[in-house]
């Protein structure tokens, strides 16, 4: 099951002016339903026509796909569901209709809007790459996957000027982690985040788990160098093998190797300390601008700050070490 940043659904009954000549909805008109059902799906997340107007972008279609399954009559009732399926680089919306009555589905269809600042002509949407290509979704999934590695923290004791290597210092690895989180996706043209929480189990041997349970079910594991969302394999071109190898490192209380890549500054006390990396590399600088870490006993939150005035927040709480101290 594909991950979805919203749905909404709306019932539509067809009417006579709908239908050509041979009896059935023209295929033209499908169009206007799912726009119907987009409608409602903004409305939802309270990103309507003004508000996207009052926000400064546009978002035109470059791109629609429809698939004719089975044929719509007239007075006919079915359900339009609508699906937000990416927000980063496009907005990429997956359409079902289904009969009102049966349930069976009769077309399905995707729509792809870009991302314009409207009161600065200009494209907002921007590929950059390792080996030609970044998809920014799966680099902060996998971003977040290294960061969880931290919460091995122990108890923090007195501070120090070389942060990494006190923070080392004071780590005490265990065999087994378990825990709740919230998760909010800040972007710049929305008044309200998306959010979602779940639970997470990270163990030495079998690697990570991360289980989204709201607004929908969905599981990523990190076993090695392996990355799977819902059973399936995730593209990085290259960034898999350079968080792998970060996992490593702080999975062994080796910090100090954060420096290869971020520039590293923070603060510590005897009840919490809190961490800022800002990326060295051309190729994590194209895609974050830095990370606030804080913690205390754990680590407690992070927050990601990515370009285009973005930022995802992640909160930590229940964590709870199992298995054995190393």
């Amino acid at each position: 099951m594909k991950k979805t940043y919203a749905n909404a659904s709306v019932e539509i009954e067809i009417p006579f002016h709908d239908i050509d000549m041979m009896g059935i909805a023209w295929h033209g008109h499908y169009a206007k339903y799912l726009e119907i059902a987009r409608g409602v799906l903004l409305e939802t997340i309270d990103y309507n026509v003004k508000a996207m107007k009052a926000s400064g972008y546009a978002w035109p279609v470059i791109e629609m796909n429809i698939r004719y399954a089975k044929p719509l009559h007239f007075m006919q009732k079915i359900r339009v569901q609508a699906d937000i399926l990416e927000v980063e680089n496009r907005l990429k919306i997956a359409y079902k209709i289904f009969d009102g009555e049966s349930g069976t589905r009769l077309t399905k269809a995707t729509l792809c809007r870009l991302h314009w600042a409207s009161k600065v002509v200009r494209c907002c949407c921007k590929s950059t790459g390792i080996a030609g290509e970044i998809c920014i979704v799966t680099f902060m999934r996998t971003c977040l996957c290294i960061l969880l590695y931290l919460i091995a923290v122990c108890a923090i004791a007195e501070p120090s000027q070389n942060v990494l290597k006190e923070l080392s210092q004071r780590l005490v690895g265990v065999s087994a982690l378990h825990g709740t989180f919230q998760q909010e996706k800040h972007l710049a043209f929305l008044q309200k985040p998306f959010t979602s929480s779940g639970q997470f189990s990270l163990d030495r041997s079998t690697g990570l788990r991360w289980q989204v349970v709201s607004p929908l079910e969905s599981v990523m594991l990190v076993q090695g160098q392996n990355v799977l969302l819902d059973g399936k394999p995730m593209r990085d071109h290259g960034v898999g093998k350079l968080m792998a190898m970060m996992m490593l490192d702080l999975m062994e209380g080796q910090l100090t190797s954060i420096s290869k890549y971020f520039k590293v500054t923070g603060q510590l006390s005897t009840r919490d300390w809190h961490l800022s990396l800002e990326p060295i590399s051309s190729r994590l600088k194209s895609v974050m601008g830095h990370i606030d870490l804080r913690g205390d006993d754990y680590l407690r939150e992070i927050v990601i700050y990515e370009r285009g005035d973005n930022r995802t927040i992640i909160l930590f709480t229940e964590v709870h070490p199992s298995g054995r101290t190393i």
